[in-house]
């Protein structure tokens, strides 16, 4: 997984693409998501995922792991009126975060890590 922001310029997908293929032992299989001028990307086995790549309401998150209670955020933002269906852990967060702002970062279990954008800031 990787989160490029670019400061005095865009960051390229043709750079985050380069930084994932440096780590091939990650996966061969790439999926990369550019916002404003942040680039997030991640990398996956075809056998094995643990790496989402998620949009919704604005954001884009890169997550690498499990979202141990996925079914209770999903509730959550179901409740507050989100149309979210996907339950890719990507998805879910950058759900999250459009719905609850960063806060939701306490409420979030499991083991995982990941970035999210909405264009100009990196969480």
């Amino acid at each position: 997984m990787i989160a490029v922001l670019g400061r005095e310029r865009p960051a390229t997908e043709r750079t985050a693409l380069e930084m994932l293929r440096a780590a091939p032992h990650r996966g061969e299989r790439h999926d990369v998501a550019t916002r404003g001028t942040c680039v997030l990307g991640v990398s996956r086995q075809d056998d094995f995922v643990d790496e989402w790549l998620g949009s919704c309401d604005g954001f884009t998150a890169a997550v690498h792991g499990r979202i141990d209670n996925a079914r209770d955020i999903l509730g959550r933002l179901r409740a507050a009126g989100s149309q979210t269906v996907d339950t890719e852990p990507g998805t879910i967060v950058a759900a999250a975060f459009a719905a609850f702002g960063p806060e939701v970062l306490r409420d979030l279990r499991g083991g995982f890590a990941g970035a999210v954008t909405n264009g100009t800031p990196l969480w």
